[in-house]
């Protein structure tokens, strides 16, 4: 049972019938067959030339239009191809950029240990030099 006051709950049995989705019915609805005959008699009242279909193609349009199509879906191919080649170069520099920056780090860090050992180097010959010869 629902609170009386609750007005955001909805009724789980509702009461009344759904409202359909969309315009509503009125019961004027007419076929495709009678919309055209109108559309015809409106345009010849208005003095305009009856609708047309497009005129169908000659066989040379016919060729012309197929060999556009194999044109279109080839190059649809090569940049599909192109776009995948690109993909995998800008895969390949990621890497390498990655390598040089891990190569670099390395060289930085074999710097720093040279130029410690260098130090040291230097303080033990200093050392040898200041002790007394016998």
């Amino acid at each position: 049972m629902k609170d009386q006051d609750d007005t955001k709950t909805p009724d789980l049995f509702p009461t009344e019938p759904r409202r359909k989705v969309g315009r509503p019915p009125t019961g004027k609805a007419l076929t495709a067959a009678e919309r055209m005959r109108r559309s015809r008699e409106r345009r010849k009242a208005e003095g305009k030339p009856p609708a047309q279909a497009a005129p169908p193609l000659s066989l040379s349009e016919r060729e012309e239009l197929e060999q556009l199509r194999e044109i279109a879906a080839a190059l649809h191919i090569l940049v599909t191809s192109y776009e995948k080649e690109a993909a995998q170069h800008a895969e390949e520099c990621r890497a390498l950029y990655d390598q040089i920056t891990r190569h670099m780090q390395t060289e930085a860090r074999l710097n720093q240990i040279i130029e410690s050992q260098q130090r040291r180097i230097a303080e033990l010959e200093s050392k040898r030099s200041r002790k007394p010869h016998r």
